[in-house]
């Protein structure tokens, strides 16, 4: 598949050269941000960290369309739907102190989330639109293959006063771990606004208006990196196999800032 992918870049890079050397540009687009999302275990707060920084390769055919390469590195994490704990309800006037009596259970729900960091390769296709003498508007089709073998499903375990269970907290300092692969697809049509600093370099707003995304996700036979009681929910609570969705990305992927340069410029002042 590397040698796939090398012949792939080494065509286009010949082809465009051989072509015309003021049509090969390069892009750079990225965005990060931190946030609180609401999941905390021992009183200790979980920041999303989330970004995604895209490397392009283009080619122009003709004077406002272009084709090439795009890579993705990608680091995310999602909430997933609450799961379900059984925590036992010790009677506080067992007649053996020593061997406590269970008279119930009671029922938690569980905060959960994944997380993944992986590189997705692909192509597109982008339609320049000339709006003044240094401005402009991209519409751009890409296409997206990833994959990620280092996902992690985590589980916030629910800690409450009054749980008869004093030594469970240094089973598990943190969330339970889980790991999981994922094979990602992705299409879409990603807008931006461009505008020209000199002949060779220009900056730029973008943002993934719409997306179609299919996620394969499969489990490890493995076990949590916490004290995993039977009561407590593990990995197989993750709904795992294919997700599919279609919609705006803004929401989740957010507004990236792109730089653009055109190394081999003749020198025009306007945008290309």
């Amino acid at each position: 598949m590397r040698k796939v992918l090398l012949a792939i870049c080494l065509f286009f890079v010949n082809l465009s050269l051989g072509l015309s050397q003021t049509a090969v540009w390069t892009e750079f687009d990225g965005a990060y941000w931190q946030k609180f999302d609401g999941l905390s275990v021992n009183g200790e707060n979980y920041l999303i960290r989330s970004g995604s920084f895209r490397p392009f390769l283009g080619m122009g055919l003709g004077k406002s369309w272009s084709l090439g390469l795009m890579g993705d590195f990608l680091a995310y994490r999602d909430r997933e739907a609450d799961v379900s704990s059984y925590l036992p309800v010790y009677n506080p006037n067992s007649p053996q102190p020593e061997n406590p009596e269970i008279i119930g259970y009671q029922q938690i729900n569980n905060f959960t989330a994944k997380s993944n960091a992986y590189f997705s390769f692909g192509m597109f296709l982008r339609k320049s639109v000339q709006l003044g003498k240094r401005t402009s508007l991209n519409l751009s089709l890409y296409g997206l293959k990833g994959t990620g073998a280092e996902g992690n499903y985590e589980i916030f375990p629910e800690f409450y006063p009054g749980w008869n269970c004093p030594m469970c907290l240094s089973f598990v300092p943190g969330p339970l771990e889980f790991r999981f692969k994922e094979e990602s697809w992705r299409f879409g049509l990603d807008f931006g606004f461009n505008w020209v600093l000199s002949s060779w370099m220009a900056f730029g707003l973008k943002a993934n208006f719409f997306e179609f995304r299919k996620q394969i996700l499969s489990s490890y036979p493995q076990i949590s990196n916490g004290f995993e009681l039977p009561q407590w929910p593990s990995g197989n609570s993750m709904n795992y196999g294919s997700r599919i969705g279609f919609g705006s990305a803004v929401v989740r992927e957010g507004i990236r800032v792109s730089i653009n340069f055109t190394p081999f410029s003749s020198g025009k002042s306007e945008a290309q």
